[in-house]
């Protein structure tokens, strides 16, 4: 009941920004866990468009919208290249809770008319491979933080209508870090951006100061 109020209120903030964020880095499994809760959610499914993730693979983009939009009937082994064709593939290959979420969303897909259906956009720079025979082949393809502002700010977010939810890595959705942020609070705008701030698990060498600052 709490993952699903709190999914709820986090639906809601797409009245009034068309972008929201939420760090999910390398996959942590709550988080994960919950966005499945989320996109299942009717508040959700009613204001958003677009999801945008750092473990698929852009060069995927119609493998990913046969399997989510189309709903083809697409074998596991086959759905493999949207984590393969990345920037870490030994990981993102590994990590059940990212299949899971991908099988969830068409889940969801299939409760919607097809105008309707939630597209997931691939946010790690594909590479196309079959054209890759020497190191320096790779030089024309840019770093996924490079991809981002590319993505977000000439595509999604002149698309009329578009709402985005963005799960990328905490360290690249703060303002504070060298990331995409002040590129894309430069080009759109902070009012359009929200980003969902979280408190992670407590570790024991985080207790003295916490207990400093007042009563855990």
């Amino acid at each position: 009941a709490a993952a699903a109020a709190t999914a709820d209120a986090l639906a809601a903030k797409f009245d009034d920004h068309q972008f929201v964020f939420i760090g999910s880095t390398h996959g942590d499994l709550k988080i994960e866990q919950f966005l499945m809760c989320l996109v299942s959610r009717p508040a959700f499914k009613q204001r958003v468009t677009d999801i945008v993730t750092e473990w698929a693979g852009s060069g995927q983009q119609r493998l990913l919208d046969r399997y989510l939009l189309m709903l083809e009937e697409i074998p596991a082994q086959d759905l493999r290249p949207i984590w393969l064709d990345t920037d870490a593939p030994t990981m993102w290959t590994t990590l059940p809770q990212v299949h899971q979420f991908l099988d969830t969303l068409r889940e969801v897909n299939k409760t919607l008319p097809a105008a309707k259906r939630i597209r997931l956009v691939g946010g790690n720079q594909g590479v196309d491979w079959s054209k890759v025979r020497v190191t320096e082949d790779l030089a024309p393809y840019p770093y996924k933080t490079n991809l981002m502002p590319h993505l977000l700010v000439d595509h999604l977010a002149k698309e009329t209508g578009n709402k985005t939810l963005v799960v990328y890595g905490d360290g690249h959705i703060r303002y504070q870090g060298r990331n995409f942020m002040g590129e894309l609070e430069a080009a759109l705008g902070r009012a359009k951006l929200f980003v969902v701030g979280r408190i992670g698990d407590l570790q024991p060498e985080d207790r003295a100061y916490l207990a400093a600052a007042g009563d855990p």
